[in-house]
């Protein structure tokens, strides 16, 4: 889908709205500002104060797409009507602010509420996994600076430079780095496989963590050799070899625990499993028997 769907059509209605002037801003904002900081309005003052903030909306309505506009690289699956109707709460947010009395400029007001409601909406929901909006800012900064360090080096720069360059603690874009890269579906296609009846997915590539025939065998192999080494072992000394490894499938047992399973002293249990490991060894051929 493209960004711009449905643009067209959404400027063409939002510009039978005319501009206001100078006038028509103050006008309309200390109407607002009547109806909205009074504890309890009248109906009239609520009347006049809400037909005074749609005016004020609907003719500044341009200015958010034109400053949507400017955030198009920093969303992918948003469309810019998304980020529009965001902002477009932003607008209304400065509407009901704005105080003429000040001697701004509606439009100056409305621009930061507008930014950051496009910001915090891009930032909250055109990511796969949410990040902060700080974060989010950083990482545009950074996207800037490396494409201005391109143009100028002929080259990507470090992140040691990219914190240098910025001003940033390295250790802080180390950590913000891995999540500027996109998030991929497992169902996507591997770049030159598009043109394969059944191109190889992302999903293909990941290892298996159920074991392998090859793994399969092995523990087999090591079973029937660790079988042969029990059959040296009392039944007594193989409670508690199994016991003392976790071999029975449970954790590792203490002597101490073991001793308190099977009813004996702790050191009538460790001179149990040592005899049995010195009876493996001795069948295994790494150990001269001793009698």
């Amino acid at each position: 889908m493209s960004k711009f769907e449905g643009l067209g059509t959404y400027l063409e209605a939002v510009s039978r709205y005319p501009l206001l002037t100078p006038e028509q801003e103050l006008l309309f904002g200390r109407q607002i500002q009547t109806w909205v900081t009074t504890e309890n309005p009248s109906k009239q003052v609520e009347r006049v104060g809400r037909k005074a903030l749609d005016r004020m909306v609907l003719a500044n309505l341009r200015l958010v797409v034109s400053i949507s506009k400017q955030y198009l690289t920093a969303f992918e699956h948003m469309s810019l009507l998304d980020v529009v109707q965001e902002g477009n709460a932003g607008l209304i947010t400065a509407a009901k602010k704005f105080d003429p009395t000040r001697g701004y400029r509606f439009t100056t007001v409305a621009y930061w509420w507008i930014r950051q409601a496009v910001m915090r909406a891009i930032g909250t929901q055109d990511r796969t996994i949410r990040i902060p909006i700080n974060a989010g800012d950083r990482m545009r900064r950074m996207v800037k600076f490396v494409e201005a360090f391109r143009r100028d080096h002929h080259r990507s720069p470090t992140l040691a430079e990219c914190a240098k360059g910025m001003g940033h603690e390295l250790e802080s874009l180390e950590i913000l780095a891995p999540h500027g890269r996109a998030c991929l579906s497992l169902d996507a296609v591997l770049s030159g496989m598009e043109d394969t009846d059944s191109g190889t997915s992302l999903l293909s590539c990941l290892a298996s963590k159920s074991a392998g025939p090859m793994e399969i065998v092995e523990d087999q192999i090591n079973g029937e050799a660790l079988g042969d080494l029990f059959d040296a072992l009392n039944e007594q000394e193989l409670n508690c070899v199994v016991k003392h490894l976790g071999l029975d499938g449970s954790e590792p047992l203490t002597l101490i625990n073991i001793s308190k399973e099977i009813g004996v002293s702790r050191e009538r249990v460790r001179q149990i499993v040592q005899k049995g490991y010195r009876k493996m060894r001795v069948k295994a051929g790494l150990e001269a028997s001793v009698r």
